[in-house]
């Protein structure tokens, strides 16, 4: 038996894959494509260095790994800033800045305390739950997902309903939507919760989803 708390996170998942499904592609702010080489008096590090293996054990390997990296990519992509951090069953092993926080300060950016928009990063934690209460039989992928909602309903605009397999493979038929309420500069204009987002701009459907397939013996 589910109890409230259970119900709740289920229908908060529900709301985060409903959000995800309506925002689409990440947005991408792109800059201008820099050369493969670095700025003057500067020299790329070797392919081989670069595309080396590291072990998650050897400190000192993976930082000179992660640095080869992120020196190349972010030259090559024009990224003023970046933070990596590698985690290990609980551990941080790796926690490094790159670049600048500030281009006009010149401040560096600090593992700690220098904070980045992840995005549809989020994407991944919200599966991984989502798959983690299937596995447990709390979820079912294929079931209307009105069935787990407590505080929004999806309007039945078509006779198909939209389940949870829809919302993880971006099938669910939402328009695009989040820019101006969900993705802002200005935090006056966030919601308090996905649910007040969703009950203020319902995301409109504009096309039914696919007829659910059943899973074939010859595709696992």
């Amino acid at each position: 038996m589910l109890t409230p708390m259970k119900k709740r996170l289920i229908a908060g998942l529900t709301l985060l894959a409903i959000i995800s499904a309506g925002l689409g592609a990440s947005l991408v702010f792109p800059g201008k494509q820099a050369s493969a080489e670095t700025k003057m008096g500067q020299t790329a590090l070797p392919a081989a260095q670069i595309e080396a293996s590291a072990k998650l054990d050897d400190t000192a390997g993976l930082t000179s790994f992660v640095d080869g990296i992120m020196e190349k990519d972010m030259n090559r992509l024009q990224i003023p800033g970046a933070v990596i951090s590698i985690v290990k069953d609980g551990k941080i092993i790796l926690a490094k800045g790159y670049g600048s926080s500030n281009l006009e300060e010149a401040a560096p950016v600090d593992p700690t305390t220098s904070m980045f928009r992840i995005a549809s990063t989020t994407k991944l934690f919200t599966w991984t739950a989502v798959m983690q209460l299937v596995e447990q039989g709390k979820i079912d992928l294929d079931t209307d997902i009105n069935t787990y909602l407590k505080s929004v309903k999806i309007p039945a605009t078509y006779p198909e309903p939209i389940t949870m397999r829809h919302l993880m493979t971006h099938t669910a038929g939402f328009e695009e939507g989040g820019v101006g309420y969900q993705i802002t500069t200005d935090p006056a204009k966030l919601p308090g919760s996905i649910s007040e987002a969703l009950n203020k701009h319902m995301l409109a459907r504009v096309s039914p989803p696919p007829r659910q397939r059943p899973p074939s013996s010859s595709h696992r």
